[in-house]
């Protein structure tokens, strides 16, 4: 991690010439400089992967920064509107966590704190495109719960309807 073969928890921060990115820092350099040229729009669905092989000759293609993948491809446009999802989706289970109980509140109100690491872990990896390893706990969380409480509306609904049918039949003169 460090040219010197030596550092602490300190000591990792950009900027600093000991700490070795493996070429990341540099990359990520050129792209936002390229960024500049097309900010709003951006490239293109995955433009960033051909930038990236003809800047590394070939060795990666991904910048290992979610963040700047978006921004390169999509634009301030693109990066605006995956952001406003992540929030709508985080209120969503905030709001849905206030109203109920038990697994459920605790399953919503992880789903929506998996999204902080989620977007942490963006600035160093791809985990957009390594979806199975992060993604798919995240959104199978997320899809649990929901199964769960509309299972738990419809119990609720027949619930009623059983109940408002065994009144009727059991009252006298009905």
């Amino acid at each position: 991690m460090f040219y010197s073969g030596q550092g602490n928890i300190k000591d990792v921060r950009f900027g600093n010439p000991n700490l070795f990115t493996a070429g990341r820092s540099r990359l990520w350099d050129f792209m936002l400089e390229e960024v500049k040229v097309k900010p709003i729009w951006g490239y293109g669905a995955n433009a960033s992967e051909e930038f990236v092989l003809s800047v590394t000759f070939g060795t990666l293609t991904h910048p290992h920064n979610d963040w700047l993948r978006l921004l390169y491809d999509y634009g301030f446009v693109g990066i605006s509107v995956f952001v406003f999802c992540l929030v709508a989706q985080v209120i969503h289970l905030l709001r849905r966590a206030k109203n109920v109980s038990g697994e459920s509140r605790i399953l919503l109100y992880a789903g929506a704190s998996s999204f902080l690491p989620f977007a942490l872990l963006m600035f160093t990896d791809n985990i957009l495109l390594y979806a199975a390893f992060f993604g798919n706990l995240q959104f199978a969380i997320i899809g649990l719960v929901y199964a769960a409480q509309k299972t738990q509306e419809i119990d609720a609904w027949l619930y009623s309807k059983m109940a408002s049918t065994n009144y009727k039949r059991n009252t006298p003169g009905a």
